[in-house]
């Protein structure tokens, strides 16, 4: 069994989807966004590093250069070139190695090394210090170096040296760049902007995405309101032009049909075989012009289907009165139609015209759904407030995309049918505040219910 109920969505679905490629196009691109964010911020941090790190070996080889002019002070020295002179040790200054100090060379401006911390490399000759900003000032480099065999990450740091006024020499440390060091205030600064600027990132992100969703939702109701109002005017219009059409071809109809009539009674004065072949023509014209005018008034009722005017009614007379309608038909093929409803519905707030053509409809539609010796069963009954009226039938049922499109306008499986019974029905149950539902038992008949609010018509 499958039950189907036939509340359409009001949205349409290509504004849906649009809004969901909205939302993840944006996405991505806000991901695309922070992915070259995290980016640069890692440039950036990388630069500070660089830059703090850089800071950091200049001041410690500011810290070597103060310890040799104090060594030169202390010991009245005012050329470096007395570091060369044979001295006792205690006089002597030596350059070593340890800690993230990878060498240290003092050089005059010839380029002749003076001191070293590899002490076979002093009196050797290097490049010659002819850069001025080497001569006025500290200059650093980073660099690669090999270093007894092995290529070591260095920050170069070089400085002059001053004595007398004049500038004699060069002080030049290497510093191990992959060796721990302090972190300096400038570092920490850093990393808290960036960990802020993360956190407003996302927080822009997160209302940047609410704000893409309610106007994205925003646009999507302003064209659903659109498009409803474009069918009303398109319904409109089409009330206006059918029951135009209409009014004309059932004028047609009828004279068609009183032209027939006045044929028929001609007919008398025709010989026997004549009589009965042409009572059959005009029979058969007759019963064709009848059944497009049925077809007619059921596009009148769907298109324009009148004022709605609720009032009280008693539900089980309704009922019998429709099943008695119906009972000529019911003799002629052996159909036991059963009606059975609450006596506590005597007083149902409903328009009964409207009840009357859906219920009609419902059972017009069992009707053709049995076969010789069916069972049909009318009912009504009140629960949860509400009221609810069902037509179920022992017929064959429906296969799955009949029902998918039963109550959709114009569509009939039947080779003389309008497609209007089972839309004008679903329409009746709207105008109540209802709904109509469907459950469909394949092979072993189905069961329509239509379903409104129960109003106390004191309220009318």
């Amino acid at each position: 069994m499958s039950k189907n109920n036939l509340d359409y969505p009001v949205a349409p679905a290509f504004t849906r989807a649009m809004r969901i490629k909205m939302i993840l196009l944006c996405a991505a691109g806000f991901m695309l966004f922070l992915s070259a964010f995290k980016f640069l911020n890692r440039r950036y941090l990388r630069r500070i590093e660089t830059k703090a790190e850089e800071r950091y070996y200049a001041t410690e080889a500011q810290k070597l250069r103060y310890r040799i002019d104090s060594f030169l002070d202390f010991y009245g020295y005012t050329n470096i070139e007395q570091l060369k002179l044979p001295v006792r040790n205690h006089n002597k200054l030596y350059f070593t190695r340890g800690g993230n100090v990878l060498y240290l060379i003092l050089s005059d401006l010839n380029g002749i090394v003076i001191l070293h911390s590899d002490r076979s490399q002093e009196g050797a000759r290097i490049s010659t210090p002819n850069d001025e900003k080497i001569l006025s000032g500290c200059v650093v480099q980073n660099s690669s170096v090999k270093i007894n065999g092995t290529v070591q990450k260095v920050c170069d740091v070089t400085l002059p040296v001053v004595l007398a006024g004049s500038t004699q020499g060069v002080l030049r440390v290497g510093y191990s760049r992959t060796a721990a060091r302090p972190i300096l205030d400038i570092e920490v600064t850093a990393r808290i902007a960036i960990k802020y600027a993360y956190i407003v990132l996302l927080v822009f992100i997160v209302l940047a995405i609410v704000l893409i969703w309610f106007v994205s939702l925003f646009l999507e109701r302003y064209a659903n309101r659109i498009s409803r109002e474009q069918q009303k005017n398109n319904r409109r219009h089409l009330e206006i032009i059918g029951a135009g059409i209409v009014h004309e071809v059932k004028n047609s109809l009828n004279g068609i049909r009183m032209n027939i009539q006045l044929l028929q009674e001609k007919f008398e004065n025709l010989p026997e075989g004549l009589k009965e072949s042409f009572s059959k023509k005009a029979e058969r014209i007759q019963r064709e012009a009848g059944r497009t005018s049925d077809m007619l008034n059921e596009f009148l009722t769907y298109a324009k289907p009148g004022r709605f005017e609720p009032k009280p009614i008693n539900l089980p007379a309704l009922l019998n009165e429709i099943a008695q309608s119906f009972e000529p038909e019911c003799k002629k093929r052996n159909i036991e139609l059963n009606c059975d409803c609450s006596p506590k519905m005597t007083s149902i707030t409903a328009d009964s015209r409207q009840l009357r053509h859906g219920i009609t409809n419902l059972l017009l539609n069992s009707f053709e759904s049995v076969d010789k010796d069916g069972k049909i069963f009318l009912k009504g009954e009140l629960s949860n407030g509400k009221v609810k009226i069902s037509v179920e039938d022992n017929g064959g049922g429906m296969d799955a995309e009949t029902e998918k499109k039963s109550f959709e306008v114009f569509y009939s499986t039947k080779t003389q049918g309008s497609g209007l019974g089972l839309a004008i029905v679903k329409k009746v149950a709207l105008s109540h505040g209802g709904k109509v539902t469907v459950e469909n038992f394949p092979g072993k008949g189905c069961k329509f219910t239509i379903t409104f609010p129960l109003i106390d018509h004191q309220n009318y």
